[in-house]
């Protein structure tokens, strides 16, 4: 039986800057001057993703810090998500292609703004 080996996802650092506060996290998109908010479960995945991480550590992750509790097939749903809009956002190094969920995300990114300054 042959292992299969997930890619390793990273933030991209050369494009997005951040700093968490307390459980929160704010990103910095440096190419399009747009920032985001990240609530705690959203920031605990940012900070994986920032040493590098695989979907299956993320889901893991997850489950641990929910405040609800979420079954495993609902986490896996909720990182695709955050995963999707991390890539649409440009924020991710590697993109491998997964389906974009039509569901809510629950885990994390918030724009807060299209122009630096001009935060909602």
């Amino acid at each position: 039986m042959t292992a299969v080996l997930e890619p390793v996802l990273h933030v991209s650092s050369t494009v997005v800057a951040w700093r968490t506060i307390g459980e929160s996290t704010v990103l910095l998109d440096l190419a399009a001057s747009a920032y985001y908010g990240l609530n705690r479960t959203g920031t605990r995945l940012w900070s994986l993703l920032a040493d590098g991480a695989t979907h299956t550590a993320l889901v893991d992750a997850l489950l641990e810090v929910s405040d609800h509790r979420i079954d495993r097939c609902r986490a896996d749903a909720d990182v695709v998500a955050f995963l999707a809009e991390l890539r649409t956002s440009g924020l991710l190094d590697q993109a491998p292609d997964q389906p974009h969920p039509a569901f809510a995300l629950r885990t994390g990114i918030t724009r807060l703004g299209s122009r630096l300054g001009s935060g909602r």
